[in-house]
């Protein structure tokens, strides 16, 4: 039996579906680490300290806001604490997170390529939180050096805690009136899917369109924005690869060890472009299916003959629509999700490589070994051997 050396929290807001996908990457490195006994403490203003102390941790990964202040008594108790937010840092609290002035350009390319002329920041919690305030504030510089006029405003209340506002967008009047007085065409950058998704409906309540009339981007790529009526464009936040990162970096602060950075930071993905920006508009509800389920299933699996037996249709006919669209055939869009998320696992997260392939749906090492080969033209150590030293 393993001798089980490291107690950590893992303190994170109740019900996000950001959270989860964190928990899944610490979990993922944990698996590899018998040294590590990973406990969730959802996160509790009033309750969150007295758990970690009950649980006798020595690290903790934390996903908490500024006021949170109990994260330095935890720090000034001999915990060893690591942010997933960089709130901290100035606390000399490492932070491992996406690379926020990234992802920030990411966004405005993506925005400037609808040629509008007027921006907008919409998001919730904005005066709370300096950190917000700085990404809203980091958006709007970006958008008026493109010449673009700018207005924010802050939503009230947590839509995605909320979501009864969803079917209700008569009710949301300080929106509705903010979205009327926008200059049109506009561009409207959201900090969350479910706000968002919340403009898009306040927005139709009032006959405006999307995206001709307000083009709308979201954060994060949660559930809601592949499933909403139009689809939601959003700039994916995969916390898997944050979470893994996070736990190397706890690893290296419990064995003493000196961090060279106190912020590790990961580039976000591109944004994955749908209906409510006019990119990447699929009108074909079984293709735009069809990608979907590539998008979730790759890693665990799925193969052509299963999305035909799902979609009800031939393989020609399949490939013929699927091409049309994405320029590449349903086999095709497998095998390169498989190769995106292997380069993901490889560079970013503390798993080793059989790990690896066995997240991405090989049983052999042998296998994966041969088919990042064929994919990328280097073995998947060198890869990561090259990314390291990048």
């Amino acid at each position: 039996m393993v001798d089980r050396k490291h107690r950590v929290a893992l303190i994170l807001p109740r019900g996000h579906e950001y959270a989860a996908r964190l928990v899944e990457g610490v979990v993922e490195v944990a698996r590899e680490r018998p040294e590590f006994d990973v406990v969730e403490v959802p996160y509790n203003e009033s309750g969150a300290i007295s758990a970690v102390d009950v649980l006798g941790a020595s690290g903790a990964l934390v996903w908490t806001h500024r006021g949170d202040r109990w994260v330095l008594d935890l720090r000034d108790r001999g915990v060893k604490v690591v942010s997933f937010n960089a709130e901290w840092v100035a606390e000399r609290i490492p932070c491992v997170s996406f690379d926020l002035d990234a992802m920030l350009d990411t966004v405005v390319d993506h925005l400037a390529e609808l040629q509008r002329k007027h921006a907008a920041y919409v998001g919730h919690l904005i005066s709370q939180n300096p950190a917000k305030q700085a990404v809203r504030d980091a958006f709007l510089e970006r958008a008026r050096r493109r010449g673009w006029t700018v207005r924010a405003f802050e939503v009230p209340g947590i839509p995605s805690e909320e979501h009864y506002r969803l079917d209700n967008p008569a009710e949301e009047t300080e929106l509705a009136e903010f979205l009327r007085g926008l200059g049109r065409p506009a561009c409207i950058h959201c900090d969350d899917d479910y706000v968002g998704v919340l403009v898009c409906r306040v927005a139709a309540y009032l006959g405006l369109s999307v995206p001709q009339d307000v083009a709308v981007l979201g954060l994060f790529d949660l559930a809601i924005a592949r499933f909403s009526h139009p689809t939601l464009s959003s700039t994916p936040m995969p916390g898997q690869l944050v979470g893994a990162a996070a736990m190397g970096v706890l690893k290296s602060l419990l064995a003493g060890e000196a961090l060279p950075d106190q912020k590790v930071l990961i580039q976000p993905p591109p944004v994955a472009a749908r209906e409510s920006t006019a990119g990447n508009v699929v009108r074909d509800d079984d293709i735009r299916h069809a990608r979907q389920l590539i998008e979730e299933l790759a890693c665990q699996g799925l193969t052509v003959e299963q999305l035909l037996e799902r979609l009800l249709m031939s393989q020609k006919t399949l490939n013929k629509r699927f091409v049309a669209v994405y320029d590449e055939t349903p086999g095709q869009a497998i095998q390169r999700m498989k190769v995106e998320r292997a380069k993901q696992w490889l560079t970013a997260a503390d798993l080793s490589i059989t790990r690896v392939a066995e997240m991405c749906g090989f049983s052999e090492p042998s296998n994966f070994d041969r088919f990042f080969r064929r994919a990328t033209g280097c073995t998947p150590s060198e890869y990561r051997e090259r990314s390291r030293r990048s």
